[in-house]
């Protein structure tokens, strides 16, 4: 009996298919790295079910082949996308205008670009140099992936980089260590230390200092924040220094 061989690459960890964030960019970028999933979505104004109150859903898949039985056999569903993941990508935010960027990009595409579009070792800077361009060197992109509020540590082993954390200027630009995490209410947050900053309302300290930023921002000066991934909802960490092992604590919304 023979192996099932699909017309494309399938998903590179069927356990995570399903567990990518719903917003994500769409198209471009020339190359890909990974395929994540392939996504049919559905919309319960053509006559798909009716699963969110009337909002468009998408189901997810391992293979593009059970992605289009599933679009061939259901009501008001699209024929199937692909979300992909890039790592380097080709930027174009000017037609003929054209950048090399490298950070974490998710973005769904038409199943059909997959084909030779596989990046091998040096097919960026061959683009550049078949255009006649100068290849100078990769942009580091940190916010190329729309912001998640949650994901599943089960699942992803690991804090996304697209995870939005509210942090410190303090840690977000790397002159202070992360010492006082926390988890309430399901929002992430990241500062120097609780201690340090004016929380209350109208302060001129959290108008300044405090702001919305990605995991991977954070986890560029802090790479051992990975050990909280699996944090739980309402509990908070803390260290007295960075050598400390963290301690942890029950941390409940006060708004709860």
């Amino acid at each position: 009996m023979s192996a099932f061989v699909s017309k494309y690459p399938l998903a590179i960890d069927e356990n995570m298919v399903g567990e990518y964030p719903a917003l994500v960019k769409s198209g471009a970028g020339y190359f890909y790295d990974d395929v994540l999933e392939y996504r049919v979505w559905c919309h319960p104004e053509r006559g798909a079910l009716d699963e969110y109150e009337g909002q468009d859903y998408y189901c997810a898949f391992s293979s593009y082949e059970d992605a289009q039985q599933f679009s061939e056999q259901t009501a008001g569903a699209e024929h199937p996308l692909v979300l992909i993941r890039q790592s380097c990508w080709i930027n174009e935010p000017q037609t003929g205008v054209f950048t090399a960027d490298r950070g974490e990009r998710l973005t769904e595409w038409q199943v059909i670009w997959l084909n030779n579009a596989k990046r091998q070792d040096g097919d960026i800077e061959n683009f550049f140099a078949k255009r006649g361009i100068a290849f100078t060197g990769y942009q580091e992109v940190m916010d190329a992936t729309p912001f998640t509020r949650d994901f599943n540590p089960q699942a992803y082993k690991a804090f996304p980089q697209y995870l939005g954390v509210i942090a410190c200027s303090c840690v977000i630009d790397g002159k202070l260590p992360i010492r006082w995490v926390s988890h309430a209410g399901g929002d992430w947050q990241m500062y120097c230390h609780v201690d340090a900053h004016d929380f209350s309302e109208n302060s001129l300290d959290f108008e300044q200092n405090i702001q919305l930023t990605n995991m991977a921002q954070l986890l560029k000066y802090n790479p051992d924040l990975q050990i909280l991934y699996d944090l739980p909802i309402d509990k908070g960490a803390y260290r007295d220094h960075v050598e400390s092992i963290w301690q942890y604590f029950e941390d409940c919304d006060v708004d709860q």
